[in-house]
């Protein structure tokens, strides 16, 4: 296997490229680079889309929800793409066209997303996705701020106007609310993460709330240590009994312009046709540009479409069958 370095403005690697072609990786290879780096890419490489989704199925157990943008051979696929993809549908594939801000995927079931994968079908030149990955991060941390953030759990909501961005810095909590994250906490205390061993290699219909409560150093399924904060959706910051800290809103701002808004952490990848682009969803973070507002491009006519696929590393590769708890 050959790979290089992806390195940050700062030097700090980001994300690994493997030259080997996509279509003759070994599972426990991959599996291995994604435990150091994270992020894992490919360029321009020529594997079909049966040898992508092939190579996955071997890894993961992946989630086959049906929805309306699915591919209509592959259900492992999202079409994430600016067209109309149905023609009973007037409606854009996953995500449309325009920016999407920094978020992680699936945050509001009992165990989100691990992996997301996306694979480049046709794009703009100019198309980014860019990342944020929280690894170097970890690992220029004082062994006082580890010993602290591997005791905070995140409260997490998708009521937006409830987020700390979208709320005053004396905002009072709502009782209401922090009884439904003290009632999960404590259901998560007793739950186990999902049977990972289904037929058919899928992990189930995801348990959609409105709420939820994880660790910020997660029980890493692969013991990747990394910080888990889709900062964006954050409620509030709280220790193991469930009190939000005195300076939880001077913590959210201290982690955020030193992780999420400090480009040394970050690797921008700018697409190209046969680029496949593995993603870290527990330790890392990403977003991207509005390549038609940003290069004055008609979203009608430059099409942009992606494969993104998501899923759950296998049992045999996991470290941890419970996390989050």
């Amino acid at each position: 296997m050959k790979i290089e370095d992806i390195k940050s403005s700062s030097g700090y690697t980001v994300a690994v490229r493997v030259l080997t072609p996509y279509k003759d990786m070994k599972e426990q290879d991959f599996i291995d680079l994604v435990r150091e780096y994270g992020t894992v890419v490919w360029k321009k490489d020529t594997a079909t889309v049966d040898e992508y989704i092939d190579f996955q199925m071997r890894v993961g157990y992946h989630q086959a929800a049906e929805i309306w943008c699915n591919d209509d051979k592959y259900p492992q696929i999202y079409r994430v793409t600016n067209l109309k993809v149905k023609d009973e549908h007037e409606a854009e594939g996953l995500f449309g066209h325009g920016e999407l801000d920094w978020h992680c995927n699936i945050l509001f079931t009992p165990d989100s997303e691990e992996m997301v994968g996306l694979r480049a079908v046709e794009v703009p030149k100019g198309s980014q996705t860019i990342m944020a990955n929280s690894i170097p991060f970890w690992n220029n941390l004082s062994q006082e701020k580890r010993d602290l953030y591997d005791t905070l759990y995140l409260n997490i909501t998708n009521k937006m106007e409830d987020t700390y961005e979208n709320r005053l810095a004396h905002y009072v909590l709502p009782t209401a609310e922090l009884k439904d994250f003290d009632k999960k906490r404590a259901s998560r205390a007793i739950q186990r993460s999902m049977n990972y061993d289904q037929a058919e290699d899928k992990f189930g219909e995801p348990r959609f709330e409105k709420t939820n409560t994880l660790k910020m150093i997660s029980n890493h399924p692969l013991g990747i240590k990394g910080v888990y904060f889709p900062h964006l959706n954050l409620h509030s910051i709280a220790d193991s009994e469930g009190n939000t800290l005195d300076n939880h809103r001077e913590l959210y701002e201290e982690i955020k312009a030193e992780y999420i808004n400090s480009d040394q952490y970050h690797y921008a990848h700018e697409w190209e046709t046969g680029d496949i682009c593995f993603m870290e969803q527990l330790t890392g973070v990403h977003r991207r540009n509005n390549v038609w507002e940003e290069k004055g491009l008609d979203p009608t006519t430059h099409k942009r479409e992606l494969q993104r696929t998501s899923f759950w590393y296998k049992t045999p590769y996991r470290v941890h069958t419970e996390r989050c708890i």
